[in-house]
């Protein structure tokens, strides 16, 4: 048996793909952190907005998904509302945001811990098959602990085989500790990506923000502003 190389890994298509370059790798956990109240759940429906639409990325690449593609969210501190109002607002149908659960009750679906949870999940990917995964806020999708690191592992684990066998974009999204890093010490560890939200001058411009990369497995892309508005975010 011939021993194997890099070129192997290359057939089996283990190479580094991009949804967004620099940002948003397929087929491993991208991590979102910030403050509660920063604007998260905003982003993401404005990333949603914008792979729906056709629209460039926030810095200006071309779109790399499909007309009218869709996200999958999984509404774990019970957002339902706020997900069922930015659709409207953002410019998208809401037939094209699904959430991880059946009609006959659209408000389960948001515990990630049990492994029919999970059987079910993965099918969801693979049925709806979404450009974006976001699971928002993933610690509240859990009942583990992320300060323990066999507790970590037993929850993003399974989320990590989930995302490379789908080879999905999936975003978890989480809030910052008093030292400003992604809660629960484990949690940054589990992300190829780590991006972080900030709102430098919440006095001075309310609705100004700060996108950038805090960790990264490739090349850091520049940091972003973010102007959030009713209708969706602009970028510069």
């Amino acid at each position: 048996d011939q021993d194997s190389t890099a070129a192997d890994l290359i057939a089996a298509n283990a190479t580094i793909r991009w949804g967004w370059l620099r940002w948003l790798p397929a087929g491993v956990l991208t991590i979102l952190a910030s403050d509660p109240g920063v604007g998260k759940t905003r982003l993401c429906a404005d990333l949603a907005r914008r792979v729906y639409l056709g629209l460039p990325w926030p810095d200006g690449a071309e779109q790399t998904f499909p007309l009218h593609s869709r996200t999958l969210w999984v509404p774990a501190d019970n957002q339902h509302a706020e997900l069922g109002t930015l659709p409207g607002e953002f410019g998208f149908p809401p037939e094209f945001l699904y959430l991880n659960a059946s009609r006959r009750n659209p408000f389960t679906g948001t515990m990630l811990d049990d492994l029919e949870d999970l059987r079910e999940f993965e099918a969801r990917i693979l049925r709806v098959r979404p450009a974006l995964v976001f699971v928002d806020t993933s610690l509240n999708a859990t009942e583990r602990s992320a300060h323990k690191p066999e507790d970590a592992r037993a929850f993003f684990g399974p989320l990590q085989q989930i995302v490379q066998r789908t080879d999905t974009i999936m975003i978890c999204v989480t809030h910052l500790n008093a030292a400003g890093k992604p809660l629960g010490r484990r949690v940054q560890a589990q992300g190829r990506i780590v991006m972080q939200l900030e709102s430098p001058d919440p006095e001075g411009q309310p609705n100004r923000r700060k996108l950038y990369v805090v960790k990264s497995n490739s090349l850091f892309p520049a940091p972003l502003g973010v102007s959030m508005a009713g209708y969706g975010n602009e970028y510069d």
